[in-house]
């Protein structure tokens, strides 16, 4: 069965690009977005998962927000102190207690899930 492509064009501004957008990703038989101006290609890029994250972003956002805090205060806990100075990324006693939290509680989840997943391959050949 051979595919039919099909080009759809639009002109858009500002907040109306996004907009068109996202009615593209919720119909969902996007594959490919090409953006030009003035006859030029400024931008071409696959629509991915990526892109659908981006679009859909703004709504995660409540639950995206503490996955990235602590993914933060992790990266940044495990910096040496000076290597924070340099890079000039705040760290105080608050940032310092979150960091000890989040470092406690992922212990206590690998303690408790199965070997198969709390080891990493390499882990498990030489245990």
């Amino acid at each position: 069965m051979s595919e039919k492509t099909t080009w759809e064009s639009f002109k858009a501004e500002g907040a109306n690009v996004m907009d068109k957008l996202k009615a593209l990703v919720h119909e969902g038989n996007v594959r490919r977005v090409i953006i030009q101006h003035d006859n030029r290609t400024v931008a071409e890029f696959p629509l991915t998962a990526g892109v659908v994250g981006a679009v859909l972003a703004p709504p995660l956002a409540p639950f995206i927000a503490p996955v990235a805090w602590m993914n933060r205060v992790v990266t940044v806990g495990l910096l040496p102190a000076a290597i924070r100075t340099q890079y000039g990324f705040p760290w105080d006693a608050g940032n310092e207690r979150g960091f000890q939290r989040v470092v406690a509680g992922v212990g206590r989840m690998r303690a408790l899930a199965p070997r198969a997943l709390a080891w990493w391959p390499e882990a498990r050949r030489t245990a």
